[in-house]
């Protein structure tokens, strides 16, 4: 028998866009219905959400940026079936078309988002979609000499630019603060890479 998702304490389970708040039951067939996507209370870093599937027997935990709007599946726990490429592909879809509801959710949940305490370096990168906006690669990681120490982070949901991009990262780096608009850059972390669209 499937202890699904196991006994932690859960804090926020959403269905995504204009769905119902506590059913996905949407897209077609019973294993998509009972695929559920939650942020638990015990959640460490990095910012990830649980996604599960009652009837196929498969847990995952998906990866999300606060930079970049893309999505990457950190492990899946496989109890009987492993969730095949279409499902992965439309889990990830999910979240990244409700990724700022995620971001609100986690930085409400754990007001952190991966980069306090870092060794950041921000490289800057051309964007031309966006030709007056500044454009970063975000490195985490492997510190070199240019690497500079976030000492400070924090998350603006309800800011919007100019071309509807909404959220604004703030990171105190070496004592002046960089404003990040969410979604336009590339975070980079040990071998993961989130790459802005």
């Amino acid at each position: 028998m499937l202890s699904y998702l196991g006994n932690q304490s859960l804090l926020w389970t959403i269905s995504l866009s204009s769905r119902s708040f506590l059913d996905f039951q949407h897209l077609r067939g019973q294993a998509v219905a009972e695929t559920k996507y939650k942020i638990w209370s015990n959640d460490h870093i990095p910012p990830h959400v649980t996604v599960g599937n009652k009837s196929e027997e498969w847990e995952a935990r998906v990866q999300f940026s606060f930079v970049s709007d893309v999505s990457g599946f950190m492990d899946i726990i496989q109890r009987h079936h492993d969730p095949n490429a279409t499902a992965q592909k439309r889990v990830r879809q999910e979240i990244e078309r409700d990724i700022v509801a995620w971001r609100y959710r986690w930085w409400t949940t754990k007001e952190t988002m991966n980069f306090l305490h870092k060794y950041v370096r921000m490289e800057p990168k051309p964007a031309p979609d966006f030709p007056d906006t500044h454009h970063y690669r975000i490195l985490l990681g492997n510190r070199i000499e240019t690497d500079v120490q976030c000492t400070k982070e924090r998350y603006e949901p309800d800011y919007v630019d100019k071309y509807g991009n909404q959220g604004c990262v703030w990171l105190t780096l070496d004592g002046t603060e960089h404003r990040l608009t969410c979604g336009l850059h590339t975070e980079e972390n040990d071998t993961r890479i989130w790459r802005a669209r």
